[in-house]
């Protein structure tokens, strides 16, 4: 019983997945209780995601908010950005990926990505608010 379970459930992602578009976008947004200019340098350099983001292995050169990728046929190519909206005593932030995605990569965005940013986020509120 449990194995045909688990084939069932393994053949409904791995349709699902074969039904998406070869492209990808992944969006989360946070309200976070802090001005732009206390948030803007923990995402503009790489460096300090190490102390909020569950994407902390990223090796990325350059400045500002946006890492983009060429990858191969497994990994796809994307590119990944953090917008900064300004509220009256908060500020919107806004994590968004998105690209071109292999088949494999269709299953891990739609299960993973989403989270990750979801985890991200609420850790750099953390630490901008505290």
């Amino acid at each position: 019983m449990f194995s045909t379970l688990s084939m069932t459930v393994a053949v409904v992602v791995l349709l699902s997945a074969a039904m998406m578009p070869g492209t990808f976008r992944v969006q989360r947004t946070r309200i976070i209780h802090a001005g732009p200019r206390k948030i803007a340098p923990l995402i503009e350099d790489f460096h300090a995601w190490q102390s909020w983001s569950s994407c902390e292995k990223l090796e990325a050169k350059g400045k500002g908010a946006v890492y983009a990728w060429e990858g191969n046929a497994r990994s796809g190519a994307g590119r990944m950005e953090i917008r900064l909206e300004p509220r009256s005593g908060s500020t919107d932030v806004t994590w968004t990926m998105y690209g071109r995605s292999p088949y494999l990569a269709r299953v891990a965005t739609t299960f993973f990505v989403g989270s990750q940013f979801e985890t991200g986020l609420a850790n750099l509120k953390a630490i901008a608010e505290g």
